[in-house]
């Protein structure tokens, strides 16, 4: 963030649990937040943050990095959070208590507070740089990975070879790739890079690399770099 140098964390416990505790402007020093939290995703002037388990039963909120202010944004019973767009001005989440139904429910909604839009069912994974698309997992059998409009349009269904619906994935900043971390049967999880129009993927690293759960955007913004965690070690180990 251009007003932003650092954001500091530290681990509290054994666990990776992290404490924000404080974010660095320019020189001075100032504190967000305290209490133990995970940081989910960081993007133009919003934090987003949960306590303990809270991601799944919807207790996590967005921290203003200016004026330290919280907004808790989950919807119904069971806000999973999954992006927050590029511009701090949307999120997408995934509905998986009993609002959701037995398919789940993806939403979008404003961090001004504005109300939730359903644009689908199943998980949502990542929106994309402009904001116009969320990447998904579709409900169906087998799961596919989809491109769900956030405004007018019908989804996308994509193909990928030798990659599952049930695989996570990230946009690039240049919206027309995206990485990939899918677990095959029998076989470690591993990252691939793939366009948004489907078809073949090559393997961006080795084998026994995942995306860090406590993570958002693993790709740095100039495209060049993902952050990744090796599977053996419960504490992340970060992989460049």
């Amino acid at each position: 963030h251009e007003r932003l140098k650092e954001i500091k964390f530290h681990t509290t416990t054994a666990a990776p649990t992290f404490e924000v505790s404080s974010i660095v402007e320019f020189a001075s020093e100032s504190e967000l937040r305290e209490g133990e939290a995970d940081a989910l995703a960081w993007n133009g002037d919003w934090l987003a943050v949960c306590d303990g388990e809270g991601h799944v039963a919807g207790w996590w909120s967005l921290v203003n990095a200016v004026d330290a202010a919280e907004r808790m944004l989950a919807w119904l019973d069971g806000s999973v959070l999954n992006d927050l767009s590029r511009d701090g001005r949307m999120i997408l989440i995934t509905e998986a208590g009993e609002g959701g139904r037995s398919n789940q429910s993806i939403y979008v909604r404003g961090t001004d507070g504005s109300s939730a839009t359903m644009i689908g069912e199943g998980t949502g994974r990542a929106l994309s740089p402009d904001g116009q698309w969320a990447l998904a997992t579709a409900p169906t059998v087998p799961r596919k990975l989809v491109l769900v409009p956030t405004g007018p349009g019908a989804p996308r269904t994509l193909e990928f070879e030798g990659i599952t619906g049930g695989a996570a994935g990230f946009f690039f900043p240049d919206g027309k790739r995206l990485l990939l971390v899918d677990t095959l049967p029998g076989q470690l999880p591993r990252a691939f890079i793939g366009s948004v129009e489907g078809g073949s993927v090559r393997p961006f690293a080795p084998p026994e690399l995942k995306v860090p759960e406590l993570f958002g955007v693993p790709i740095s913004p100039d495209g060049r770099f993902a952050a990744l965690t090796e599977v053996k070690f419960s504490v992340p180990r970060w992989s460049f």
